[in-house]
């Protein structure tokens, strides 16, 4: 049974959460629940706990800094986020801290809770399972043989291979210990005597190679057939020294790649975007921090260009190899070079234009104007301004207003910072004059929207 904390600074999420649920049908306990990050590490002093539960933005501690705190002090907790929508850079924190999942409160009906618990449950119970095993043992010119699902690689192979020559490391690994026969030959093996056989990885050793990697060959199979596997090959043999191992990815790696999708630059150039997706497939990001990656693509280009697209941008339904995240990426790009490019303007001109939309987005708090931008674009300010409007749909002034407005939606909904620090986030030093024109926009002030999206 994995015992649950359920933290939260709303009481009724959390009644709605424990109450809701059934949480036993995915073998979870409901153990306590708390108000915030200081009322869950005193619980966790007397309960024993498997799964943290938490929001991210609350009261005296705060989700991401009991993420701290957990993970160094009990590292065997797994940790769950539950975010208001998904909230890009906080969960992204959060999952690069060692949260292991996100939940988001507006998906929280039965069906998609359910699909969260069973997601999140499975991912529990690999990893406690695959930390059990412990290769004590190098390996001399064998072979490690990795699965994402479980077959009995050992009684079919007992027929070629001793016993003393494979060590069943879990239902996912079987590792060769001898090099008496072609790896290309046990392939064929298991093959004949399973049809439905794959995905398969196949790793050839080079000599002594260290116990601890080959552990971390294990603890990762699931990267790794991901990254390494073709969408065409059930099977794929590689040599140890080519296989890349999950890295921990730096907030500033984080914040690079963030900076180069935001860039816009991989839509007109597919350089950019064949260096980019290089960058992401060597860190081998596991499929939720790789979903991140994606909702930040989506989020930004449908940003960008919502009114230029007569299609919504959307998550693939299921991607089981990274070359399925390499061709939706350059669908993507193709797509909105063929709708959202003016063809009556160069190419020239539609790039600038596309890095003049960068520029808006991250000086947004900003003073900000056509000529400066222009000016930064290489661009005469007439000529800069006729294009601007011809290729996104608004004049300057509209544009930046509503990119203003847009991400003050944001923090109302998504912080509790104060009506005034949110109108210099978005630019606008006169906090009468933001609210006017947040009002105008939107029909609310800024005080009533905060107040409908944060259901209080």
């Amino acid at each position: 049974m994995i015992n649950v904390l359920i933290v939260e600074d709303d009481k009724l999420v959390r009644s709605s959460l424990i109450s809701t649920f059934n949480w036993e049908k995915y073998d979870m306990h409901i153990v306590n629940d708390a108000k915030n990050g200081e009322k869950a590490l005193e619980v966790l002093e007397q309960e024993s706990v498997d799964l943290i539960i938490t929001d991210l933005a609350m009261p005296i501690m705060s989700g991401i800094e009991l993420i701290r705190v957990v993970t160094k002090k009990y590292p065997r907790i797994a940790i769950v986020v539950l975010s208001l929508h998904r909230d890009f850079e906080y969960i992204q924190e959060a999952m690069r801290l060692g949260a292991i999942d996100y939940i988001a409160k507006v998906e929280l009906d039965e069906e998609n809770m359910d699909e969260s618990l069973n997601r999140i449950r499975n991912r529990i119970k690999s990893k406690s399972h695959t930390s059990k095993y412990y290769v004590e043992e190098s390996i001399d010119n064998g072979y490690v043989l990795l699965t994402d699902h479980a077959f009995d690689c050992h009684n079919i192979l007992k027929g070629v291979l001793d016993s003393q020559h494979m060590n069943v490391a879990n239902e996912n690994c079987l590792i060769i210990k001898t090099n008496r026969f072609s790896v290309e030959l046990l392939v064929d093996t298991l093959i004949k005597y399973h049809q439905n056989i794959g995905p398969l990885l196949c790793i050839t050793s080079n000599g002594n190679k260290d116990k601890i990697e080959i552990n971390k060959l294990i603890d990762h199979y699931e990267q790794l057939i991901f990254y390494e596997l073709e969408s065409d090959y059930k099977v794929a043999i590689k040599n140890i020294d080519q296989i890349l191992l999950p890295e921990r990815i730096s907030k500033e790696q984080l914040g690079k790649w963030k900076k180069q999708i935001h860039s816009l630059e991989w839509i007109t150039n597919e350089l950019e975007l064949t260096n980019l997706l290089q960058l992401v497939k060597n860190a081998r990001l596991n499929k939720s921090q790789l979903e991140d990656v994606l909702l930040w693509t989506i989020n930004k280009c449908t940003r960008m260009f919502y009114e230029q697209l007569s299609f919504e941008i959307q998550m693939p339904d299921e991607f089981a190899h990274w070359k399925e995240v390499e061709k939706w990426f350059y669908e993507v790009k193709q797509k909105i070079y063929l709708e959202a490019y003016c063809s009556h303007y160069s190419p020239e001109a539609n790039k600038c234009i596309i890095q003049a939309l960068s520029m808006i987005e991250n000086n947004i708090s900003s003073p900000i104007t056509a000529n400066d931008i222009s000016e930064q674009v290489n661009m005469s300010r007439s000529y800069f301004s006729k294009c601007f409007k011809d290729i996104v749909g608004k004049t300057f002034n509209e544009y930046v207003r509503f990119v203003r407005i847009h991400k003050a939606k944001h923090y109302l909904q998504n912080t509790n910072d104060r009506i005034g620090i949110i109108s210099e986030k978005v630019g606008y030093i006169d906090v009468k004059y933001f609210s006017k024109i947040f009002r105008l926009e939107t029909g609310l002030l800024p005080s009533d929207y905060r107040k409908i999206k944060q259901g209080s």
